[in-house]
């Protein structure tokens, strides 16, 4: 069970287990939220034609609009009908180092048997870097390790001690990924972390006030943490909205003014930004705005 809005991800994870993202079922959405009340209402119709619902996925910044699900409430939920209770927090679990109002967007995430987050993203550091947490060892562990004769622990030399770290995940040979989170935690500290989240945060509310300042811009929906989404012209039809806002996007990534992706919201392509840059500042937002304006009124 997971949400409409929920990260391609959860597909190909369900794909490589063998489970086939046929067997997903989409909760609908409340108020940018899954519906709680749908969710136990589509368990009880699987159970009873015979399926087996285990997991529920949640979301804590969705890729469309960064929006969160009730994670709480969600927890009531999981705990109620005997699901695990996965959370998708890529960017939007270190919500929880942010200043209010964007922390308690992530309240109830600590509830989760497992998440998965990003370092890439809201910590800044560069590709790959990714994070699984599970709240039982024990059950991390019995998914994940395999002791072949040439792996066989011993009580000193190098196969001895532990944990081995390949058997909390596929990777046999694996890279040191967490050094480079180490020295930028090291470098800089959880406070300066904080601050540059929630100035993202910030500056994209910012940028959706900037668009609701343009006569022909709309937001295609309000903004809740760091993603901005919107049209360049609201005055066309759907279908040339979409060309427009396509075209200024590749046009501006081109000339390296400002980089737009796009995403579908409606029927309609818009114009997507996520901020999630510790560099990035006012004038920035304002420069960005100001050639999507530009861009716009050559239509």
């Amino acid at each position: 069970m997971l949400s409409a809005g929920v990260h391609n991800a959860t597909l190909k994870a369900v794909e490589l287990l063998g489970i086939g993202s046929d067997n997903l079922r989409k909760v609908p959405l409340v108020d940018g939220q899954m519906d709680c009340a749908a969710l136990a209402r589509m368990v009880a119709e699987d159970r009873a034609a015979g399926a087996l619902p285990f997991l529920v996925v949640g979301t804590a910044g969705s890729v469309d609009l960064g929006l969160f699900d009730d994670l709480n409430a969600l927890a009531d939920v999981a705990a109620e009908l005997d699901l695990w209770l996965h959370v998708d927090g890529a960017f939007g679990a270190w919500t929880r180092i942010a200043a209010e109002p964007y922390r308690s967007l992530s309240d109830g995430i600590g509830r989760a048997d497992s998440i998965a987050l990003d370092f890439h993203k809201w910590m800044y550091v560069g590709y790959d870097c990714g994070m699984a947490l599970l709240r039982n060892e024990d059950e991390h562990r019995a998914a994940f390790a395999a002791r072949p004769s040439y792996l066989e622990g011993a009580e000193r030399g190098l196969a001895g001690g532990e944990p081995w770290y390949c058997d909390y995940g596929i990777d046999l040979s694996r890279g040191n990924r967490a050094l480079k989170v180490w020295t930028a935690l090291e470098t800089y500290g959880e406070a300066a972390f904080a601050q540059a989240i929630t100035g993202n945060c910030d500056l994209a509310a910012a940028m959706a006030a900037a668009v609701e300042a343009q006569p022909l811009m709309a937001l295609g929906a309000p903004v809740v943490s760091n993603i901005c989404v919107f049209t360049a012209r609201s005055d066309l039809p759907v279908a040339a909205q979409s060309q427009v806002n396509a075209d200024i996007a590749q046009t501006l990534q081109e000339s390296g003014e400002a980089v737009f992706s796009t995403t579908r919201m409606d029927g309609r392509v818009m114009l997507r930004a996520a901020i999630t840059n510790h560099r990035s500042r006012a004038a920035d937002v304002d420069a960005a705005i100001a050639a999507v304006a530009r861009e716009a009124a050559r239509v």
